[in-house]
């Protein structure tokens, strides 16, 4: 080997050195952004009266935030933000464990059903 060969292959070798420690940073920083982002979703989630639909339907809140697109869980909360029966979800809410069949007054039904029917097909992996 040569002079020239042996500097090219170290140029190229603290190169790929460079990119895996910078990939391997970007992964660990995406990472805990991803983290702290689904905490705050479920934080807010939390403030809605959708959270507790979801657990009087007994679908597990964690589960749902990471098995849904970001987009229809915001759609969701926005619409339940917004919803007008308000009275009727409070009276439901308040007897405790519900059937899907019971929240035909929910603007979030059909999202609700699909979610909870998807569950009943795959349950949940106990640790």
């Amino acid at each position: 080997m040569n002079t020239i060969t042996l500097i090219v292959a170290s140029v190229l070798g603290l190169f790929l050195l460079y990119f895996l420690a910078r990939l391997s940073w970007s992964i660990g920083v995406n990472v805990i952004n991803g983290l702290g982002f689904y905490r705050a979703l479920e934080s807010e989630l939390g403030k809605l009266r959708l959270s507790r639909m979801l657990e009087a339907l007994g679908i597990n809140r964690s589960v749902y935030i990471h098995q849904n697109p970001v987009s229809d869980i915001e759609r969701q909360m926005e619409s339940c933000a917004r919803c007008e029966h308000t009275q009727e979800c409070d009276e439901k809410l308040a007897e405790g464990e519900l059937d899907v069949d019971e929240i035909d007054f929910c603007n979030n039904e059909a999202s609700l059903q699909a979610i909870k029917q998807h569950q009943m097909d795959v349950p949940e992996k106990k640790a």
